[in-house]
């Protein structure tokens, strides 16, 4: 017991001693966890669009954390998986799509990340897509912030927007 008291305030002391992180030292351990970060996040990136490309709802929905959540243009908030997939699932069934994705950067700094990058995206109407649909073809930007989760990177949030400009009124 005595022992036991002695290592826990060793331990302590220890612990106590060491110094605070310097910003050089943040900097530093920032950019490599980055430099990680953004190779296993752009394999997520790519296995992410090969699922939606083929049309996998629930597979595109396990990218996302439990609690995810996505933040579509001109809708509300899609939160947690089984929403997000109820959503991509009701999307697929319209027709047939491609996407593209290009991470320009990622910051990470722990478990924590957030990737800045662009899409290509295209959509065919299937014969469940509302009458009237037409093919179409867009580009945009996107912002993902990404949580770390038993060392697998999990999209937490998701927004994107498009580059193509509203028709004029």
């Amino acid at each position: 017991m005595r022992l036991t008291r002695l290592f826990t305030a060793a331990l302590v002391t220890l612990a106590a001693c060491q110094k605070a992180e310097t910003p050089e030292q943040a900097a530093t351990r920032m950019e490599q966890e980055s430099a990680a970060a953004r190779t296993a996040i752009e394999a997520q990136g790519a296995s992410f669009a090969a699922h939606f490309s083929a049309g996998h709802g629930d597979s595109v929905a396990a990218f996302y954390t439990e609690n995810g959540e996505i933040l579509p243009p001109n809708g509300p908030a899609v939160s947690g998986r089984a929403n997000i997939a109820g959503f991509m699932n009701t999307g697929f069934g319209m027709g047939s799509y491609g996407l593209t994705l290009t991470t320009q950067a990622v910051m990470a700094d722990g478990d924590n990340a957030l990737e800045r990058g662009s899409y290509v995206y295209t959509f065919t109407p299937g014969p469940d897509a509302p009458k009237g649909s037409k093919a179409m073809a867009d580009t945009g930007k996107f912002i993902a912030h990404w949580h770390r989760e038993g060392g697998t990177w999990l999209m937490a949030h998701d927004m994107w927007n498009s580059d193509i400009p509203l028709p004029q009124p």
